[in-house]
């Protein structure tokens, strides 16, 4: 059997190991439905029915739908920048996190702009 100190100090009977196994799936768990309860996963796209995740999106959603961009672009190929899949996904986690703040604390404007890092 292999010994691994570290988890010994920290787990030192069996009992301990299970409640930690138990503890840290509930942990994962609920984090993964946390996550897929938010519809996190649709922000990893390009389809544009993410940005109606919030309802302040609504008109400017429906908007581009009933345009012609609709056929040709989405709202990533102009508020995202395409330099490097390291500034395209680095923009989208900062400005993610940015709405996700605004909508938690209720300081999201009910007129929106696009702001210099968007509209670019």
């Amino acid at each position: 059997m292999m010994k691994f100190p570290i988890i010994n100090r920290f787990f030192p009977s069996f009992k301990w190991k299970v409640a930690a196994v138990i503890i840290g799936g509930v942990i994962v768990g609920g984090g993964a439905l946390f996550m897929y309860m938010l519809r996190a996963h649709t922000y990893l796209g390009d389809d544009p029915a993410a940005c109606v995740n919030c309802h302040i999106m609504t008109p400017y959603y429906a908007t581009w739908f009933h345009s012609s961009h609709a056929r040709n672009a989405t709202c990533n190929d102009c508020h995202v920048p395409h330099e490097n899949a390291v500034k395209k996904w680095t923009f989208k986690g900062v400005d993610g996190m940015k709405h996700v703040a605004a909508f938690l604390t209720k300081s999201e404007p009910q007129v929106i702009q696009a702001h210099e890092a968007s509209s670019e």
